[in-house]
């Protein structure tokens, strides 16, 4: 009887924790530079993709790559925001400045990060850019578009 009512409490508990994680949006990666390095093939491989996401209503953001089950998370305090109009030369854009402070689900490594986030509304897509720069300086640029936004 112990051992079905643990089972049960575990059960309950992971489902809790699963149902307060609400999804807000994801972004596949296609162009990646690291401290000047391509590293396009890598998250291509990948299939990686940035994603945005609440847990408990507090904002999270997380560098996710499937293939190695791996993955760069943790909590965002938003800086800034700017929205700019779309005019006859530029198109409407989001831009979001934010701390990002992550754990490497592969090696354990915490830190934190300035990051510069900017989605571009094009005819065809929703596309996005994000240069972030790390407590030891290192630069990363990832370049793609938001999920489900291809016509």
């Amino acid at each position: 009887m112990k051992k079905i009512l643990l089972i049960l409490i575990s059960l309950f508990c992971c489902l809790q924790s699963y149902a307060q994680r609400e999804t807000l949006a994801r972004f596949i990666i296609l162009e990646a530079v690291i401290d000047g390095e391509d590293a396009t093939d890598f998250y291509i491989d990948q299939s990686a993709y940035v994603v945005f996401y609440n847990v408990d209503e507090e904002p999270y953001f997380a560098i996710m790559c499937p293939k190695d089950d791996t993955q760069s998370y943790g909590k965002l305090t938003l800086y800034d925001h700017k929205g700019t109009p779309e005019t006859s030369e530029m198109y409407k854009m989001d831009e979001i400045k934010f701390r990002w402070s992550y754990i490497n689900s592969y090696d354990s490594k915490r830190g934190s990060a300035m990051c510069y986030f900017t989605k571009i509304y094009k005819p065809n897509a929703v596309a996005f850019e994000l240069s972030m720069v790390t407590e030891d300086m290192s630069r990363l640029t990832f370049k793609g578009y938001m999920h489900g936004s291809l016509r």
